[in-house]
């Protein structure tokens, strides 16, 4: 069970829903807490590096490209993605 009794989602289901035509809001918010390791309601450019390293992924996770990954859908600038802006990149990522 993750934080505040929800079931977890491991990292083969998050990454799966990258590859699917369109995901539902509850498999979104899935995949968000999976990235929002520390449960802040935010992804910051630590966390998302973090699971994209956990994913297999060696190219493009250093804190500076992780954080301007972030900063292309970061609409309030506040640094981080929360659940709509990580919505938002879902919705143009699948596009």
């Amino acid at each position: 069970m993750g934080a505040g009794g929800a079931a977890s989602v491991g990292f083969e289901e998050a990454a799966a829903l990258f590859e699917e035509e369109e995901a539902t809001v509850e498999e979104a918010a899935a995949a968000f807490r999976v990235f929002d390791r520390n449960g802040d309601g935010f992804v910051d450019a630590g966390e998302l590096g973090s699971v994209l390293r956990s994913l297999g992924f060696t190219a493009g996770v250093a804190a500076a490209e992780c954080q301007r990954m972030i900063d292309a859908y970061d609409e309030n600038k506040d640094g981080r993605m929360d659940f709509q802006e990580f919505l938002n990149f879902m919705e143009r990522s699948s596009s």
